[in-house]
């Protein structure tokens, strides 16, 4: 697993600041930040779109969208795991993120073994969405496949 930034942080902060708001070895697993994406203004899901950019560009064939703002993304978003902005990340939480995570890499890997026939590119990213310096990234962490 990778992280990519999709927070509004990114848009003030440095990589590797908001690198340095993880630590190892998770800091080295944060690859970089989804870029800005600007909708017309009868669209909705600015952040989905900016984490799909994403996917599409470097060839991602899993991702989960940590966030604790569901209005950036479209009704029933199928990629989002949704947390509380002041609770943070809770133990349910991590428990649905980490059954989430393990449920979609056992979906890939059982397609892997059916269709690989080229060098496969990145299998799943979390864009983590950061809504308070610290708050959560410790208990995330803690509960992140280091794989």
């Amino acid at each position: 697993m990778v992280i990519v930034i999709s927070s509004s942080w990114r848009e003030c902060a440095s990589i590797t600041y908001l690198k340095s708001l993880f630590r190892l070895p998770y800091r080295d697993k944060v690859i970089g930040a989804t870029d800005s994406v600007y909708l017309k203004p009868n669209q909705s899901g600015v952040r989905a779109a900016e984490c799909e950019d994403f996917v599409f560009s470097h060839r991602v064939k899993a991702f989960i969208c940590l966030d604790d703002d569901e209005s950036l993304f479209p009704v029933g978003y199928p990629h989002l795991q949704k947390t509380n902005y002041y609770t943070g990340l809770t133990e349910s939480d991590l428990a649905a993120l980490n059954t989430r995570y393990h449920l979609l890499m056992k979906r890939w890997a059982s397609w892997i073994k059916v269709t690989f026939t080229e060098s496969m590119p990145a299998l799943s990213v979390l864009c983590f969405s950061i809504s308070a310096p610290g708050q959560s990234i410790a208990q995330l962490e803690e509960n992140m496949p280091v794989s």
